[in-house]
C-alpha cells in the first residue's frame, strides 16, 4: 500500500489556509450573548402555542363571524407562523450549524426579517 506524502511547502500552504478558515475564539461572555437569543426564541415558541390554542377557541366559538374578520385573524396567524418559523431557522443557524463559531452567533441571519415585521407601525 502506498502512503501519501506531502511536501513541506504544501503543508505550510495548507496550514495557512486552515488557520484562515478557523472560527474566531469564543469569548468568556458567550453566555451573555447566546442566552437572550435562546430564551427569547423559546419564549416565542411558547407564546405561539398559546396563540394556536386561542385560534382554535376562536374558530370553535365564533364560526359565524364576518369573512373580513376571519381573514384578519387567520392572516395575523399566518404572519406569526412565518415569524416563528424564521426564528427556528435562526436557532438552527446560531446553535446547531454554527456551534462554537462566533461569526454565526453574531450574524443576524433570518432575524433581519423578524425585526422588520416586529417594527411595523401599529
Amino acid at each position: 500500500m502506498r502512503s501519501a506524502t506531502i511536501s513541506q511547502q504544501d503543508y505550510t500552504v495548507l496550514r495557512h489556509i486552515l488557520l484562515e478558515m478557523s472560527a474566531p475564539p469564543v469569548p468568556s461572555n458567550v453566555a451573555e450573548i447566546a442566552a437572550p437569543l435562546l430564551f427569547g426564541i423559546l419564549w416565542n415558541w411558547t407564546l405561539f402555542g398559546v396563540l394556536v390554542v386561542q385560534l382554535y377557541v376562536y374558530s370553535y366559538n365564533f364560526p359565524e363571524d364576518r369573512k373580513l374578520l376571519k381573514l384578519l385573524v387567520y392572516g395575523i396567524f399566518l404572519l406569526e407562523t412565518l415569524q416563528t418559523a424564521l426564528t427556528g431557522a435562526d436557532l438552527y443557524y446560531w446553535f446547531a450549524s454554527g456551534f462554537g463559531n462566533m461569526d454565526h452567533l453574531l450574524d443576524p441571519y433570518a432575524s433581519v426579517f423578524d425585526v422588520i415585521r416586529e417594527n411595523l407601525p401599529h
